[in-house]
């Protein structure tokens, strides 16, 4: 049977955008200790919202990290094997992404389970790789997706449960040898945003993160080349360090692909955009209307 909100599209097929378990319990929330990315959207539209980003979080996937079959089709074998291995490549597709709804209107959490021992694409990745889609095309498939915004590490929401998270980040992306991009300083910033959650004193947050980074990096608040972004959601703290943040719009989709803040999200203009919004809705895509 299924568990955990696990739906089914056309003849029995799971989808791979389960819905976390207990995610609309009384303790939902972001689960920690995961990775994944934080969507905000219309109120009441988190679930299409969710569905939406995850097909195309599976072609970003798709795009950075080949699928196992194509490895294998390439090796030969007949043709029970390669079915074979396509079944399984889909099986551990089914794993990759599930959705939580975290208590907060407006915001859905996509958690990424990449498989483990191999050498993947990380969530940051995967998030910038759509965005840069988006902002190359002016073109955004989802109807509902406004920003998209990854998480690398989490933690409590208490300072004390704050400063060794940022020692960890720091540490991982802020090397003393990493400073210098030719002969200018790497610029950095530290972005904070609030939702549903108890404040933290901003300037304590950001100081957690700045007092550790080198000397040799340079703080940049316009166009900083990396930004450590730090979302307080309810009772967890979600960080990640996102290359060109402020210069890709802070990571809103909407305003990658042109689209004004309050207007509607224009309809595939030509027929090879129509045949990929219509394998889309064939993949488990609610349809337009369909809500």
């Amino acid at each position: 049977g299924r568990q955990g909100g696990e739906r089914e599209g056309p003849q029995g097929k799971s989808r791979p955008w389960k819905r976390g378990p207990g995610a609309d319990g009384p303790a939902a929330g972001v689960p920690r200790d995961t990775v994944g990315c934080l969507l905000t959207c219309p109120v009441g539209r988190e679930r299409p919202a969710a569905r939406e980003i995850i097909g195309q979080l599976l072609d970003a996937y798709h795009e950075l990290c080949p699928k196992p079959e194509a490895a294998a089709a390439a090796a030969g074998g007949d043709a029970a094997s390669k079915l074979k291995a396509e079944l399984g490549a889909l099986k551990e597709e089914d794993k990759l992404f599930h959705f939580h709804l975290i208590g907060v209107k407006g915001v859905v959490y996509i958690e990424y389970r990449p498989r483990p021992g191999e050498s993947q694409p990380s969530i940051t990745d995967l998030a910038l790789h759509y965005a840069r889609k988006v902002q190359a095309a002016k073109q955004l498939e989802c109807r509902f997706a406004t920003r998209l915004l990854p998480v690398q590490y989490t933690c409590f929401s208490a300072l004390e449960d704050i400063k060794p998270l940022a020692a960890k980040c720091v540490e991982e992306n802020f090397p003393e040898e990493g400073s210098k991009a030719g002969p200018e300083q790497v610029t950095y910033s530290v972005y904070v945003e609030y939702r549903a959650a108890t404040k933290i004193d901003k300037m304590q947050v950001i100081n957690a993160f700045a007092h550790l980074v080198p000397e040799t990096y340079k703080v940049d608040l316009s166009k900083a080349a990396r930004t450590v972004v730090v979302q307080v959601v309810r009772n967890t703290v979600c960080v990640s360090v996102v290359p060109d943040f402020l210069a890709m719009s802070r990571l809103n989709l909407r305003l990658l692909a042109g689209i004004p803040p309050d207007g509607p999200v224009p309809k595939p203009k030509s027929a090879g955009e129509a045949a990929g919004k219509a394998a889309g809705e064939a993949a488990g895509e609610a349809p337009a209307g369909k809500q």
